[in-house]
């Protein structure tokens, strides 16, 4: 699973005949119907798809501006959420798999800094899939030398990318690097269904890093 958003839950409550809402605001990310939402509630983690997505209008547009239909495994469940909403605050939300225009929508969310960081945890990521490629006794040398041809020519690619970004030149960045990851995957299936898995694994190594940052460190 991907970690593609997180969302900020300001009121919990049933919608008859459709389920449970959780109401509040996207604080990072995309959200699609079809994703897993991650709550911890009542000392246990738990999943549950999203089924629905409708806006919320508001007179203070700083207040609760979306609602996420979630799909619940009981009545008993659907209650036990909403006497439990005051537990509720901040909540991840997850893929399966990002396909590479949701990845495209998610990366340009971002800002400047976070996109530099994306491609640069990407680059490194290219080098960990390029030994796994190397190390696949299932592919033929010729292959794995192709594979490793193209995906050589798609790091540089991406070190243009973070160049241009860090000279505030990097505008639509986001679709020149799905242009190329589309490209660079077309000339070798090996490296396309490696591609696949390394950017959704940067995605959540991205996350990981993000709230390394933001997180307060405690000293001794």
């Amino acid at each position: 699973m991907t970690k593609i958003a997180k969302f900020y839950i300001e009121d919990v409550f049933e919608i008859t005949g459709r389920g449970l809402a959780f109401a509040g605001r996207i604080v990072d990310g995309v959200v699609s119907i079809g994703n897993q939402v991650e709550f911890n509630l009542n000392n246990s983690c738990r999943r549950r798809e999203i089924i629905g997505i409708e806006g919320i209008r508001h007179s203070n547009p700083e207040k609760i501006n979306i609602g996420l239909l979630v799909k619940c495994s009981s009545k008993e469940e659907i209650n036990e959420l909403k006497d439990s909403k005051k537990d509720l605050s901040i909540i991840d939300i997850y893929n399966e798999r990002l396909k590479l225009n949701e990845l495209i929508k998610w990366l340009s969310t971002k800002s400047i800094e976070h996109k530099i960081l994306f491609n640069e945890l990407l680059l490194s990521d290219l080098t960990v899939m390029n030994r796994a490629i190397w190390s696949d006794e299932s592919t033929d040398d010729n292959s794995k030398i192709e594979s490793l041809k193209w995906s050589n020519e798609l790091s540089h690619r991406i070190w243009n990318i973070i160049f241009d970004l860090k000279r505030n030149e990097g505008n639509e960045s986001e679709n020149k690097l799905g242009e190329n990851i589309n490209f660079y995957a077309k000339q070798s299936k090996e490296l396309a269904a490696h591609l696949s898995a390394i950017t959704n694994s940067t995605v959540n190594r991205f996350y990981h890093q993000v709230e390394k940052i933001t997180t307060p460190q405690h000293g001794v």
